[in-house]
């Protein structure tokens, strides 16, 4: 195509980043993130380089960038195709690439407290002990599972209150394991090995016409997966690493809002449409 014949003219693609979103991409030198890293790794399977572009979150999103034509790809989407960039829909306008690897919720508790196999073998009381971040995948399909959950404001309130035995269980996304670094989470870990109940495959993304560049992204994807690469890459950055289901198993269907990130206590697949019902729980949310 003519977008893949300019991109091999010129050497490099543009990747649109969040500067602070850890562990997927931290404008930094060393250790920058999960997305930088293996955009920069498939760059060089393509015998090319990556140009990374650091946006402005409060005025612009990645997948915005893609869609006005000002970046080539976007990295670590969640592969749905009700994927929605703020209010705009992607649907037709947007080609996932092959997933390359596979996330989601993850118990986390207290080294020294109790211990389940899934979130989904709670039952009764034990359901008051579970923990999660308001507004979330997880907070949605804890209620509708009947979960008398507590709700924490972010991430690491979640944790605090894990840490300080609120609750027994804190349901998040996998990227809170990026917090076990910090000492104050000393005394937390997240149950391994772990049938994940709630998740998405994770894909990059390019604009619909891009179809030569999106097969040749795809052939790198699955080199690097064979390698063994995006596994060292994911494990390196604290979290675990699910293979991608491939080619058409898929999760229950849920709405999916966007990602966000972890250390500004961010993180989650933020479920907009269902904010509604979330505000109606009777649950109050921890500080």
């Amino acid at each position: 195509s003519g977008k893949w014949q300019r991109i091999r003219q010129r050497g490099f693609f543009t990747v649109s980043v969040d500067p602070d979103n850890a562990p997927y991409s931290i404008r930094q030198e060393a250790d920058p993130g999960i997305d930088v890293e293996l955009a920069r790794a498939v760059a060089k399977q393509l015998g090319l380089s990556a140009r990374i572009h650091w946006i402005n979150v409060r005025r612009e999103t990645s997948l915005g960038k893609l869609l006005d034509g000002d970046c080539d790809v976007v990295m670590g989407l969640p592969v749905d195709p009700r994927l929605r960039n703020d209010d705009e829909s992607t649907t037709g306008r947007i080609l996932f690439t092959r997933p390359y690897y596979r996330t989601g919720y993850l118990v986390f508790v207290r080294k020294t407290g109790p211990k389940i196999a899934q979130i989904g073998k709670l039952t009764g009381e034990q359901t008051r002990r579970v923990g999660t971040q308001a507004g979330t995948l997880a907070d949605f399909q804890l209620k509708q599972r009947g979960f008398r959950r507590k709700l924490f404001g972010t991430q690491q309130a979640t944790l605090d209150g894990l840490a300080k035995r609120r609750i027994d269980f804190a349901y998040l996304w996998s990227n809170a394991a990026w917090f076990l670094r910090q000492p104050n989470n000393a005394g937390i870990e997240f149950i391994q090995p772990y049938r994940l109940e709630d998740w998405r495959n994770m894909a990059a993304a390019v604009e619909r016409d891009d179809r030569e560049f999106h097969d040749r992204l795809n052939r790198a994807f699955a080199e690097l997966v064979r390698k063994g690469v995006v596994e060292r890459l994911i494990k390196r950055y604290g979290l675990p690493y699910y293979p991608a289901t491939m080619p058409a198993a898929k999760p229950p269907a849920r709405p999916v809002g966007r990602r966000t990130g972890a250390v500004t206590g961010r993180g989650g697949l933020v479920l907009e449409d269902l904010l509604p019902l979330i505000l109606f729980s009777t649950m109050l949310v921890e500080p």
